[in-house]
């Protein structure tokens, strides 16, 4: 499938070899010139030279970036996740403890483990959350997909292992603001009326209930950062092996909060697509230990 992008107003009037390598910056600058030398770029469907400079609404098309020589459609290190790909995204069923960007003291990430190909992050999961993560192929796929998430147009439901909960099912709307607690930054129930304060929305079910603990489905409305673990520290004693939101950090050997399943509608088919993320042995064996688990026959939120 073709690569296709509109020339913003912002990036108008640049060369066509140097706005190519800014929406793909894979590409070297001998690649970028064969490619614009074959007629394999296009601008509003015709063919234009290197120095030519290109105007706000103009549509460059050029062919699947994975076709280029020398890119790679995947990470080596990242093939033992892969949930689902096709020509426009990839998922995958991240593990927890790899982050998904650096920073301090992070060496491994999937930023880092994508940097060499055409993959482009659209959304995020903490480094000790586990489950489902898109990627999208090129600029133009990766730009359509966080428009989507923006937009609320995927549908995410999460599996947490929490302390308690009273009701079977409901809606969290607690706003949420950023405070510093012990020298680090945390999110915080705040009034709705207080400075920097944000909606936070969370959709809840109980999956699954035991003396010791309860399995809740997850279904974020909004997309705070930290949401469901403040909310679940708020509303239900915390998640299990939450050491900085939750109080049950020494009953589990690591976050029990997984990304289970993301709908949403594919952004070039346009057929609603699902995608759901196993469990890991981890979380499959705490589920045991307490006594948990989850329905064959559940309906999603």
């Amino acid at each position: 499938m073709p690569e296709r992008f509109e020339i913003q107003r912002n990036e108008a009037d640049q060369r066509l070899d140097k706005l190519l390598r800014q929406h793909f910056p894979n590409l070297t600058f001998g690649q970028a010139q064969k490619l614009i030398r074959g007629g394999r770029v296009r601008v509003d469907g015709r063919r234009a030279k290197a120095a030519d400079r290109i105007p706000a609404g103009a549509v460059l098309t050029l062919p699947y970036q994975g076709t280029i020589k020398g890119e790679t459609p995947c990470a080596p290190a990242l093939d033992k996740y892969k949930l689902y790909e096709d020509e426009t995204l990839l998922a995958l069923n991240k593990p927890a403890g790899l982050a998904v960007q650096g920073g301090s003291g992070v060496q491994t990430h999937v930023a880092g483990l994508i940097a060499d190909t055409n993959l482009r992050l659209v959304h995020r999961l903490d480094r000790d959350t586990s489950g489902a993560l898109l990627l999208g192929k090129g600029a133009l796929a990766a730009k359509q997909l966080t428009r989507c998430f923006a937009n609320q147009g995927v549908e995410k439901r999460y599996l947490a292992v929490v302390m308690h909960a009273d009701q079977g099912s409901g809606t969290l709307n607690l706003w949420l603001r950023k405070t510093l607690c012990g020298g680090e930054g945390r999110m915080a129930i705040a009034p709705a009326q207080a400075q920097g304060a944000q909606e936070a929305i969370t959709r809840f079910e109980v999956l699954s209930r035991s003396p010791a603990a309860v399995l809740l489905s997850l279904s974020p409305q909004t997309g705070r950062t930290h949401q469901l673990r403040a909310h679940c520290a708020h509303a239900f004693g915390g998640i299990f092996g939450d050491g900085k939101y939750g109080s049950a950090g020494s009953r589990a050997k690591g976050l029990l909060l997984h990304a289970w399943h993301l709908r949403f509608m594919h952004p070039h088919t346009e057929t609603l697509l699902e995608i759901e993320a196993p469990i890991s042995a981890m979380f499959s064996e705490h589920l045991a230990d307490l006594g948990l688990e989850i329905p064959q026959t559940w309906t999603p939120l």
